[in-house]
């Protein structure tokens, strides 16, 4: 039988692995609660003189932000695992629990009970590859699990990342934000990472008056290329471009002069670019998970441009987010002048 506690009275879920909440659905919750009032009721346990809540956190969310001084509770009497295994299975069944809340409860519950993969997706519902696959994503950059948590990239790229060193799995996380990068770049950019290449390439529309393709180029003045662009951008506004142009991330033009100058004549705002993110920078996230560990006092050995960056106190770049091109040129330009100082 549900009996009135005061929302004061009632301490948070320690065994709690839900930490986000959708906005809308919260509100329509609230909405609810001033109608209907809460119509399933908590369940807490006692605990000393006060209460703690076993289950109904978004419920107590809600009302304590409409201002209510006491809710309807079943009060059950449970040990600390009975409680953490509710409280942890409940959230698992909901659906729209967030992949890595999902996976912390996973991982919570083998730790406390001993459950093996095949044991937790029987007492779940689940297949045991379902159990394994979520478990994975705790394996990614902790920067990157909170893209997860907030939604700020899928749980689909995430995965793409798992095969990449920490800070690797950072710097993809931004360009995959930055450029918004579908699932299927994802994964074919990190092939190319890994077998090797330069570059990195996503094909995207650009702003044609942020394109720099000064100095790159010799300038077309004479009337043979005149007459050329003239040509071409005839054809262009026929068929079409059949040829992006292709730049660097930074947006200095790689090749298509023509082409730009072209569309530039036709008038176009945007246009269809190859875009390319040299690999040499992502590598330098390794460096930067070096470096910064070494700025923490795990110091590795005869490594004078780390020592010398170390005495100079070159802070890497961590704010959350940051322009990966911004991070990693500065330390980049920073360790190229180390390095030119060390070999003088």
């Amino acid at each position: 039988m549900a009996k009135f506690i005061e929302t004061s009275k009632i301490d948070p879920n320690p065994y709690q692995t839900r930490f986000t909440y959708e906005t809308e659905s919260m509100e329509e919750l609230k909405a609810s609660i001033k109608q209907l009032g809460i119509v399933t009721p908590l369940v807490v346990r006692p605990i000393g003189d006060r209460f703690q809540l076993v289950s109904g956190s978004r419920r107590l969310l809600a009302a304590k932000e409409l201002g209510l001084k006491e809710v309807p509770c079943v009060i059950k009497e449970l040990s600390d695992k009975e409680a953490m295994e509710i409280t942890i299975t409940e959230n698992l069944q909901r659906q729209d629990l967030n992949p890595i809340e999902e996976a912390l409860g996973f991982q919570r519950l083998i730790e406390e009970f001993n459950y093996t993969h095949e044991k937790l997706a029987e007492r779940l519902g689940k297949s045991r590859s379902y159990i394994t696959n979520s478990l994975r994503l705790l394996k990614l950059n902790w920067q990157v699990q909170f893209d997860v948590l907030y939604k700020t990239i899928s749980p689909w790229h995430a995965r793409c990342l798992l095969q990449l060193d920490d800070f690797q799995q950072w710097a993809f996380a931004n360009l995959i934000i930055d450029w918004n990068w579908s699932v299927e770049e994802t994964k074919e950019n990190v092939k190319r990472f890994l077998n090797g290449e330069r570059y990195l390439t996503w094909i995207r529309e650009i702003p044609i008056e942020s394109i720099n393709a000064e100095g790159r180029f010799r300038k077309w003045n004479n009337a043979d290329e005149k007459k050329f662009v003239k040509s071409l951008s005839e054809s262009i506004k026929e068929f079409g471009l059949m040829n992006p142009i292709k730049i660097y991330v930074h947006g200095t033009l790689i090749d298509g002069f023509g082409r730009l100058k072209a569309c530039k004549m036709l008038g176009w705002k945007l246009i269809p670019a190859v875009i390319h993110f040299e690999t040499a920078w992502l590598k330098m996230a390794v460096e930067t998970n070096v470096l910064h560990k070494t700025m923490e006092g795990d110091k590795p050995k005869g490594n004078p441009i780390l020592d010398k960056l170390v005495e100079m106190k070159v802070e890497p770049y961590h704010s959350y987010h940051q322009n990966i091109m911004d991070s990693l040129c500065k330390e980049m330009t920073a360790i190229q002048k180390i390095m030119e100082e060390v070999k003088g």
